[in-house]
């Protein structure tokens, strides 16, 4: 058996055998450091040397460190060898990561919110909800003092909306929609068949009663037959008032049209009318109307207030 003897200055006088011994010099130090032991083994005063490697702090964890050290590869965690994270107190945020729409420089680019587009935001100064569509503002966070639903037809109210209950008789447009005091909600829904009607009670002159239905999509009834006139008959039976029909002639004397422009499917006047009360030798009368008293069509003075029917 062979003993193999290394030293910096010669064999020792006597060795274990079978002992393999590493280079030292005349100071008993190894001629380069061993292991990454945090050791000075080779006496030059430094540390590890060549066995350190380049490591960034990760705090995080997601990866991507931000303060670079030396230190041994131990494989300990809290430590990446990838650097360039921008905010290592946030593992949403590290280079590569997707750009959020959140004012930060989530993929650390340097840019915030690069290539995004951030929502609208409407300035709500009554607090109900909805802003004025017309002071909008695009970020990505919700400003201060905003909603993210527009519509409101008077940020000064917070009884006005587009989510309000509509007030009847009060003359204002509570839900924003443009029509004030509409039939569709202060009138009577009623069908005797598959058409929509609204009976409303308070009485306007028929141009008046034109404009409310007209305003929610409706206009004033055209009775199509005998029995949809013996149906309005009994709606004006239970008003125990007469009722305002969608027929004028005030475009042509004597030609009498809905309130689109055509003639009607059907006619319902008393004998001798329409007259345009001739006789009291006055004009005027330019408006259909079915009456309480007569159970018929007269023409009826246009300005005169009367309930009226809408029809879908």
């Amino acid at each position: 058996m062979w003993t193999l003897w290394l030293a910096c200055t010669g064999a020792p006088d006597s060795a274990p055998a079978d002992e393999l011994s590493f280079p030292a010099d005349s100071d008993g130090c190894e001629v380069q450091e061993l292991a990454c032991d945090g050791l000075d083994e080779d006496c030059d005063g430094q540390i590890d040397e060549g066995l350190l490697v380049t490591f960034y702090e990760d705090q995080d964890g997601d990866g991507y460190g931000a303060l670079e050290t030396q230190r041994c590869p131990t494989g300990q965690a809290g430590w990446s060898l990838e650097p360039g994270d921008c905010d290592d107190t946030d593992a949403a945020v590290y280079p590569g990561a997707a750009e959020l729409c959140d004012e930060l420089d989530d993929d650390c680019d340097g840019a915030v919110d690069e290539e995004l587009d951030p929502p609208w935001w409407y300035v709500d100064e009554d607090g109900d909800g909805y802003g004025d569509l017309e002071q909008a503002i695009q970020s990505c966070l919700q400003p201060e003092g905003s909603s993210d639903r527009s519509g409101d037809c008077n940020d000064q109210d917070d009884q006005i909306h587009p989510a309000a209950f509509e007030t009847c008789g009060d003359g204002r447009d509570e839900d924003c929609d443009g029509v004030v005091d509409e039939v569709s909600v202060c009138c009577i829904a009623t069908t005797p068949d598959v058409e929509g009607y609204a009976l409303c009670t308070e009485p306007l002159t028929w141009a008046g009663a034109q404009s409310a239905c007209a305003a929610d999509g409706f206009s004033l009834v055209v009775v199509d037959d005998g029995a949809e006139n013996s149906w309005v008959f009994e709606l004006v039976t239970w008003l125990d008032s007469s009722l305002w029909l969608g027929l004028t002639d005030a475009e042509t004397e004597g030609t009498w049209l809905t309130a689109a422009g055509e003639p009607p499917p059907w006619y319902g006047w008393k004998d001798s009318e329409p007259n345009n009360n001739t006789d009291t030798n006055t004009e005027g009368q330019d408006c259909a109307g079915l009456v309480l008293s007569t159970e018929a069509w007269h023409d009826l003075d246009c300005e005169g207030e009367l309930p009226y029917l809408c029809e879908r």
